[in-house]
């Protein structure tokens, strides 16, 4: 009985390393935190796109179900969102600190997180390189549009995010969720960084402080969104959760004087 359990917890054992450590939703604890006290607009593409990509993972999983051959007759089975987080979020981040260092620890991350994904049986080749596809596709693609998007008008933007958050929403209901935090995000981070210009405190504990009041909130958000049960309400709770992250919460902090409002407007793309 006991090496049959034994099997059993080790056939198991990389899904679970996969799910603890690698599971989009510690990205979405640490990424809030990035925004909050740390760095806005790296804050925002790290939310944009973590979101964007979750958001493809379902609208590819829904187009191609289970059994579907996809690479050297090997079915589908579903992309490993944990995988793929991973490369979107530690990916994203070789160019920006552009150090040779970090790149070989994220290097490392990605290959470990891969190497689980591997491991696991619920996943073949296929999905494991397609989620890596995916995910360095949309960390150039977005680095690609950089330059296009500082140089837009932030009205122009914020019609952008909100067409686009709906646009999503109607193409794939099943990540309705996901559709409304591109928006919620979108549309936050434009209006925080021209209306309420919230500047990062020189302490640390302001920012100890701001980012327990903002994880609270999005869970309390969460909490309640649980009764969310048609696909609108679903869209709905994302917009909400998004601009509590990246607009309302920014907007409490300042009242609570954890932050200061920075004088100058400012574009709100622009690094």
């Amino acid at each position: 009985m006991m090496p049959i359990l034994m099997i059993s917890f080790l056939s198991g054992l990389p899904l679970s390393l996969l799910n603890v450590f690698f599971h989009p939703s510690i990205y979405f604890i640490i990424i809030p935190v990035i925004y909050w006290c740390f760095h806005k607009q790296l804050g925002f593409r790290l939310l944009f796109i973590m979101a964007f990509s979750i958001y493809v993972n379902i609208l590819i999983s829904s187009i191609y179900p289970f059994g579907t051959p996809v690479l050297l007759d090997q079915q589908f089975s579903g992309m490993p969102i944990a995988f793929q987080s991973a490369i979107v979020f530690w990916g994203f981040l070789i160019p920006e600190i552009s150090d040779r260092r970090y790149t070989i620890f994220a290097a490392v991350i990605i290959a470990l997180a891969g190497f689980l994904a591997f491991l696991d049986p619920s996943y073949t080749i296929a999905d494991i390189f397609y989620a890596g596809l995916i995910g360095f596709f949309l960390i150039f693609t977005l680095y690609r549009s950089l330059d296009w998007i500082g140089g837009a008008p932030d009205f122009l933007l914020l019609g952008v995010a909100v067409l686009l958050g709906i646009c999503l929403f109607l193409l794939e209901p099943q990540a309705a969720f996901y559709a409304g935090l591109l928006l919620g995000f979108s549309a936050g981070f434009d209006i925080e960084t021209i209306k309420n210009r919230m500047a990062y405190p020189s302490s640390f504990v302001p920012k100890i402080k701001a980012s327990l009041v903002g994880l609270a909130g999005a869970l309390l958000l969460l909490l309640v969104f649980e009764f969310a049960v048609s696909s609108a309400a679903v869209f709905l709770s994302g917009i909400i959760l998004g601009l509590w992250i990246t607009l309302f919460a920014p907007v409490l902090f300042i009242k609570m004087a954890f932050s200061k409002r920075e004088g100058g407007i400012l574009s709100s793309r622009k690094s």
